[in-house]
C-alpha cells in the first residue's frame, strides 16, 4: 500500500552525513510519497557540500521543509519550531507521521495533524540524556533541560502508535510501554559495504606499509573518548590513525593531536563521498568505536559497527551493552589505553585470529542487519498502523 508520509526529523536531511534517517528515507521514497520537516543545522555543516558527498538520498527528489530559516542553535530551533509549524501548511492530508528522534518539533507536527493520523516514534538515542550533556545547552540549564525533555518525551511516547528503538536499553531508560515498543536496530547496506580488494594498493600508496593502521569513520562529538586511543598510540610507535569525517569537534581534535606530538601520525580526511567509505574501512587494520561510558552513550548502538563488520574489518570498541549483545566476541573490547594497546599488539601477532573474528562479524551483519530487511519491517508496521487507526491515542 502506497502511503503519504510526513517525517519530522531532528537531523537536517540536506546538511548531515548519512545516518539512520537517510537509510530509512532512501527506501521509503521508492514506494511512498514522503515530505520531511527538519531543522536547518548550518552550524554543523559549514564548509561541507553534502549534495556531493551524501549520495544516499536523492535530495532533489525529496520535499524538505524548514520551519525556521535562521542560523541559530538547534536548541532554539526546538523551542521556536512549534510556533512556526502551527502557522504553516503541513497539515496534510497524510496517512502517517514518522517522528525521527525529535522532541518539541515532532510533538508540534503531531498536534497539527490531529488524532486521526497515527505516529510512529523512532528513538535512536536517549534524547533527554543528550540534553544534559549537549554543548549547545548552557551547563547551568542542562539539568532543567533534561527534565523538560523527559516530559516532552513522555508525551510523545503516549501519542505514538508504536515506538521503534535501536536497542532494548532505550526501552527501559525511556520507560516505553511494552505494547508500544518495537525493536528496530541499526543496519548496513551489505551490497555497498564490502571488503575492497584495491584497498591494499591504496594503503601502500599512502605509505602505510609496515604500520598498524587504526581507523574511525563518523562524527567527532562529545560522546567520544579519544584519550585511551592516544595513550595507546604513544606506547605503540608503529600505529597510525585515519579519521574519516568532518562533523563536530574536528579542529579541537587536530589541536589535541598536535599537543600530544601525534600530528604526523594522524590523518584527517575530511568528508568523503558515502560510496567511498568502504574503501577506507577496507584498509584499516583495526576499526575503532571509541565511545565514552556516560549515561547517553551506554545506550548507543553505532551505525559504524555494522559498516565495519560488513567490510570484514577487525573492530576494537569500548564496552557498550547493546554492541556487546549483538557482536559478542566478534569485536575486541577495551577499557583504557593499556587495554587498547594489548589489542594492537595482538593484531600484529595473530592476524589470522583477528580475521576469523572479522569474518564472524560479517556473518552476523548479513544474517539480520541489512537495511532493506529492516526498513521492510518498518513499512509493515507503518501499513498496519494506517489500516488499524483504532490504536491511535
Amino acid at each position: 500500500m502506497a502511503m503519504k508520509i510526513i517525517v519530522s526529523s531532528i537531523v537536517d536531511i540536506c546538511n548531515s552525513a548519512p545516518n539512520r534517517i537517510h537509510q530509512v528515507l532512501c527506501r521509503l521514497m521508492k514506494r511512498h510519497e514522503v515530505k520531511v520537516v527538519c531543522f536547518q543545522d548550518v552550524w554543523k555543516a559549514q564548509g561541507v557540500n553534502y549534495h556531493q558527498t551524501n549520495r544516499l538520498v536523492e535530495l532533489d527528489k525529496l520535499a524538505v521543509h524548514y520551519p525556521l530559516k535562521i542560523s541559530v542553535s538547534p536548541v532554539f530551533q526546538e523551542l521556536l519550531a512549534p510556533f512556526r509549524i502551527f502557522l504553516q501548511g503541513i497539515n496534510g492530508p497524510y496517512d502517517l507521521h514518522f517522528n525521527y528522534n525529535s522532541l518539541l518539533m515532532g510533538a508540534a507536527v503531531q498536534s497539527k495533524l490531529g488524532r486521526s493520523v497515527p505516529m510512529i516514534y523512532d528513538l535512536a538515542d536517549d534524547l533527554a540524556g543528550m540534553i544534559t550533556t549537549s554543548p549547545q545547552v548552557h551547563p547551568l540549564l542542562q539539568s532543567l533541560g533534561g527534565a523538560v525533555g523527559r516530559e516532552i518525551l513522555r508525551r510523545n511516547i503516549h501519542k505514538a502508535r508504536y515506538v521503534t528503538v535501536t536497542c532494548p536499553e532505550i526501552i527501559a531508560t525511556c520507560r516505553i510501554p511494552s505494547e508500544k515498543a518495537v525493536l528496530l536496530p541499526n543496519g548496513v547496506n551489505v551490497e555497498l559495504f564490502r571488503f575492497q580488494e584495491d584497498a591494499v594498493k591504496v594503503k601502500k600508496g599512502l605509505g602505510f606499509s609496515g604500520n598498524l593502521v587504526l581507523g574511525y569513520v563518523g562524527v567527532l562529538r562529545e560522546w567520544l573518548d579519544w584519550e585511551p586511543v592516544y595513550q595507546a598510540m604513544l606506547r605503540f610507535p608503529q600505529a597510525k590513525l585515519i579519521i574519516v569525517g568532518s562533523e563536530g569537534k574536528v579542529e579541537e581534535q587536530k589541536r589535541e593531536v598536535a599537543q600530544k606530538g601525534l600530528g604526523n601520525r594522524v590523518i584527517f580526511t575530511g568528508m568523503v563521498p558515502y560510496d567511498e567509505v568502504p574503501m577506507y574501512i577496507s584498509f584499516f587494520d583495526l576499526a575503532l568505536i571509541p565511545f565514552d561510558r556516560n549515561s547517553v552513550s551506554i545506550n548507543a548502538l553505532p551505525l559504524k559497527l555494522f559498516e565495519y563488520m560488513s567490510c570484514r574489518c577487525p573492530v576494537a570498541s569500548t564496552e557498550l551493552p547493546a554492541l556487546q549483545r549483538i557482536a559478542g566476541d566478534a569485536v575486541h573490547y577495551y577499557r583504557d589505553g593499556e587495554g587498547l594497546q594489548k589489542i594492537m599488539v595482538q593484531r600484529l601477532a595473530d592476524p589470522v585470529l583477528f580475521q576469523k573474528k572479522a569474518d564472524r562479524g560479517q556473518q552476523i551483519v548479513r544474517e539480520g542487519y541489512n537495511w532493506d530487511f529492516l526498513v521492510g519491517k518498518l513499512e509493515k508496521l507503518m501499513s498496519g498502523s494506517c489500516e488499524n487507526k483504532e490504536g491511535v491515542v
